[in-house]
């Protein structure tokens, strides 16, 4: 799971490179869009999977 404590961390130092946690909404909705769910970020992560299969095959122009 992407929420391990201290995933990100790990990551980061494993390949040499600043990691950061996806934000599943990213695709969907503008940047500040008042839209976006009311749920926490992390909670956020657990829908990643469906989101993106979700979307498979629409094509969006943000």
């Amino acid at each position: 799971s992407a929420r391990l404590e201290g995933l990100t961390s790990i990551l980061a130092k494993e390949f040499g490179e600043k990691i950061s946690l996806a934000n599943p909404w990213g695709n969907i909705y503008e940047p500040n869009a008042k839209e976006i769910p009311p749920i926490s970020s992390s909670d956020s992560l657990s829908f990643t999977t469906v989101i993106g299969l979700a979307m498979r095959g629409i094509k969006i122009t943000i």
